[in-house]
């Protein structure tokens, strides 16, 4: 039971990688010296924006990410952040899509993380929901959480963590979405 309760929790984060993460890949970097915290950026599929994945290997620790371009003068909140928290910086030129940074709302998260924190769960929660399929059989939505585009991101331990950034625009990005969309 345990590796089909493993493959079954692969499938939902092998779903979402498919319906969000991109096939250009983005440089991402972080100032957090942990064995624990790996982050991925890729261009959003099928969309304008910037999609992350960041994985917490820690079964303890949680991590607490801010996520800005590398032009951002907000340098300060780093000094604010706990020891275990991280901020990390995309190395491409990116900015806001908008008139002016406040013109972007929102972030779309959807968090991956087993049923009380126990890696042999048998339920795998997104966003603290189960997964269960349908009475039909059928998988079930796959829906994000809203939070504030400027709110740090809280990384539980053993999570997956997909953010997405509909407003992020990255030059290499542009082309992605011009080929997806022929």
């Amino acid at each position: 039971m345990g590796q089909l309760h493993f493959v079954f929790d692969f499938y939902y984060y092998a779903l979402l990688w498919n319906q969000l993460m991109g096939k250009k890949v983005l440089s991402a970097s972080s100032d957090v010296l942990s064995p624990f915290i790996r982050t991925y950026a890729h261009c959003s599929k099928g969309r304008d924006g910037v999609t992350f994945l960041l994985i917490n290997l820690s079964n303890k620790t949680h991590f607490l990410l801010t996520i800005h371009d590398r032009e951002s003068k907000e340098d300060g909140a780093k000094h604010i952040l706990k020891e275990t928290s991280v901020s990390s910086h995309i190395k491409s030129a990116f900015s806001w899509v908008g008139t002016k940074a406040s013109d972007v709302t929102f972030r779309e998260e959807y968090h991956l993380t087993p049923k009380d924190g126990y890696l042999r769960s048998q339920t795998m929660l997104l966003n603290g929901n189960p997964l269960e399929l349908t009475n039909g059989g059928e998988i079930p939505r796959l829906d994000p959480v809203r939070s504030n585009v400027h709110s740090p991101i809280h990384i539980d331990p053993l999570s997956i963590v997909f953010i997405v950034y509909p407003n992020f625009d990255a030059p290499a990005c542009a082309v992605e979405h011009k080929k997806s969309l022929i």
